[in-house]
């Protein structure tokens, strides 16, 4: 069969693969997906997804949808899950440690999720190429941000330790935009591009009275740019009944640059003048995935898999620092049973955690995660028009996991970096002196339910 005449959007899939950035925490997708059909069938959407959902899962499954899709979906998310700290011995508080503004404290406040995504593709007319919009907006707002530290300088803030990998980071809006191209019959290739906004600000500020820090005139510079990251796929179907498919995704996060540059008042004839301040922050960071599936459709059944690398590697953390992250393997199975005008779905999925053992300074809360996935589907009309109504109920189980810091400390908290030992903050005090919330150990573990409907009008 001859290909199509697609030469003149090779070159830009090339620039796009080669040159677009990929830095633009896991978003709502990662953890929970989009799409009830997928999210019932153990979130194996590299093979199985039939709408808006593929920008996410797969651009190039776009090409084999029909002439146009659109897609509302409305998913309710609620957690069990929180993190419990270790009663702390006696003997070992720093300077002034009964003076934080919080009290050391457990973490049972992981937020839930409310969110709507919204999503069409189509096809323009044409046979070999198809295009595609999803966009997904959760209720606690657009642009929310938060940050925090993972070792002893949060006992200046909320004083505990947090999920790494989950909560905040499933709040956040997302944008994705792509095409998928068809050369043969029984193959397409596609690119989605997703959308995260980079801030970088610097912010001029003048103490006129060095003893009172309240009083502060100060100037804010706020530059907004976007930040991309690329998926790129390809999806076979050499037969009606069996699909293949390969997909990459570049990692993600939001980020905030710059420095506050501060004047104070008498210190113009010091080196410190002016005092300097640099701010690096990176949140919602998604990691760059790989992912290949397969499919088989025979009859009244549908058998799908996948299996995904996650490069949990290249990590930073919320003030941008790298921490040292496995990189892992999730593998997915969902199972479909058509019976007439009803379809029932069932799945399952491991997510192993990347992060290792928390013995030294960090406090970086991860469990391994099983989900159990179901669903059901049927054809309507609404409308008129032809319409799937899929529904979907996930469970996340979370084992309980306990970390222990070991009795080796660190000197100074400037002697073995954010990965070594616990540090000791009250150097001139024989012994350890330590503030740090996740001391002398903590534990994390429980569980998260999600579930969700989604319409899909066909046309």
């Amino acid at each position: 069969m001859s290909p199509r005449p697609i030469s003149k959007l090779f070159p830009l899939l090339l620039v796009l693969l080669f040159f677009v950035p990929g830095q633009a925490r896991a978003s709502a997708f990662d953890t929970f997906g989009v799409e009830s059909r997928v999210q019932a069938l153990g979130l194996t959407g590299v093979v199985c997804t039939q709408s808006a959902g593929a920008l996410f899962y797969n651009p190039a499954a776009m090409a084999f949808l029909p002439k146009g899709t659109i897609m509302m979906e409305f998913s309710h998310g609620v957690s069990e899950v929180d993190v419990r700290l270790a009663p702390r011995p006696s003997g070992y508080d720093p300077e002034a440690y009964g003076t934080r503004l919080a009290a050391r404290a457990d973490n049972t406040k992981l937020p839930s999720l409310f969110g709507i995504s919204i999503g069409t593709t189509n096809n323009f007319g044409l046979s070999w190429l198809t295009g595609g919009l999803l966009f997904f907006l959760p209720a606690s707002g657009v642009g929310a941000q938060k940050t925090w530290f993972v070792d002893e300088r949060e006992q200046y803030f909320s004083n505990g330790v947090r999920m790494e990998l989950l909560g905040e980071r499933q709040q956040t809006q997302l944008f994705y935009g792509g095409l998928a191209v068809r050369p043969l019959d029984f193959l397409a290739l596609g690119f989605s591009v997703s959308l995260m906004p980079m801030s970088k600000t610097t912010n001029d500020a003048y103490s006129p009275n060095p003893t009172d820090p309240s009083d502060l005139d100060l100037n804010l510079s706020v530059r907004q740019e976007a930040g991309l990251a690329l998926t790129g796929s390809v999806m076979l179907v050499p037969y009606e009944w069996l699909k293949v498919a390969a997909v990459y995704r570049q990692a993600q996060y939001y980020g905030l640059s710059g420095a506050n540059v501060v004047q104070v008042k008498g210190s113009e004839d010091t080196d410190d003048y002016p005092l300097y301040q640099p701010m690096d922050v990176a949140i919602h960071y998604s990691p760059s995935t790989l992912s290949v599936g397969a499919s088989v459709e025979l009859g009244r059944l549908g058998v799908y898999t996948d299996a995904t690398w996650v490069q949990w590697s290249s990590y930073r953390t919320a003030h941008n620092e790298a921490v040292d992250f496995d990189d892992i393997w999730e593998l997915g199975l969902g199972l479909e049973l058509l019976n007439g005008r009803d379809v029932v779905r069932l799945g399952g999925r491991y997510v192993p955690s990347p992060v290792p053992a928390q013995t030294g300074r960090s406090n970086l809360a991860d469990n391994d995660r099983w989900l159990l996935t179901m669903g059901w589907g049927r054809a309507i009309k609404v409308l008129g028009a032809e319409t799937q109504l899929d529904l979907h109920l996930q469970a996340h189980l979370l084992p309980q996991r306990t970390n222990t810091k070991s009795g080796q400390w660190a000197a100074t908290c400037e002697d073995g970096g954010l990965l070594g030992p616990i540090c000791d903050e009250d150097p001139d005090t024989a012994g350890l002196q330590t503030g740090n919330p996740g001391f002398p150990g903590f534990s994390s573990g429980g569980f998260m339910i999600q579930g969700g409907g989604t319409l899909t009008w066909l046309f």
